[in-house]
């Protein structure tokens, strides 16, 4: 006596390297450019996650990225040395770094040259039209 195949519809499942998509999170690639990366859709990408992983996309990339940011924080103590410059940008772009920039405007006598509460008219002027 044969025995019944239990047979499924639709196209078998991709076996998705969890391993590689975790690399490219510590790389903070986007949901999108990982979908494209390993060739399926974002939205194959988050199904596939919930069932494999228990939980949304959004909430596992958000675990997985953290590993980067401290290699980006590490790398940029090695690069301050050799190029600040970038280490900067970086530290801007993905570690919420941001130059602290305070300026006051006060006249000779220390007082605030404008007072808080005056309300200041721009006018702008119009280019004189050709006839």
């Amino acid at each position: 006596m044969a025995k019944k195949c239990k047979k499924t519809a639709g196209r078998p499942k991709l076996k998705i390297d969890w391993g590689l998509v975790d690399s490219l999170l510590n790389l903070q690639c986007t949901g999108e450019e990982i979908a494209g990366f390993i060739n399926i859709s974002y939205d194959t990408l988050e199904r596939r996650c919930k069932t494999s992983k228990k939980k949304n996309f959004k909430e596992y990339s958000k675990l997985k990225r953290v590993g980067g940011k401290a290699s980006l924080r590490r790398k940029q103590w090695l690069l301050a040395d050799t190029n600040p410059a970038m280490a900067i940008f970086l530290g801007k772009q993905y570690l919420d770094q941001a130059d602290k920039i305070h300026q006051e405007h006060t006249g000779k006598d220390g007082k605030p040259l404008i007072p808080e509460n005056t309300k200041i008219k721009v006018e702008y002027c119009q280019p004189k039209q050709e006839k």
